[in-house]
C-alpha cells in the first residue's frame, strides 16, 4: 500500500513498485485523483487497486487494510 499515491513522492514510489512487477494498492484522500492514477497505471499493464484512505484516521486505515488483504 502506497499512501499519497495520486501525486508527488507517493505516486513516484507507486510507479516504481508497479514497474518492478509488484501488485500495488494506491491510497489517497482524493478519490477522483486516485481513480485517474489507477487508470494511467493500468494502461501500462500494472496490477493496481485504488482506495480512498486517510491515514490520519485509524478506521480508514483498518478498513482499507482488510480490503487489500482480500484482493492481493
Amino acid at each position: 500500500m502506497v499512501t499519497g499515491a495520486a501525486g508527488g513522492i507517493g505516486r513516484a514510489l507507486a510507479k516504481r513498485c508497479a514497474a518492478a512487477g509488484m501488485k500495488v494498492v494506491l491510497a489517497g484522500v482524493n478519490e477522483e485523483r486516485i481513480r485517474q492514477t489507477v487508470s494511467e497505471f493500468e494502461e501500462t499493464g500494472a496490477q493496481v487497486l485504488g482506495v480512498k484512505a486517510d491515514v490520519s484516521q485509524a478506521e480508514s486505515v483498518l478498513s482499507n487494510w482488510q480490503i487489500q488483504s482480500n484482493c492481493i
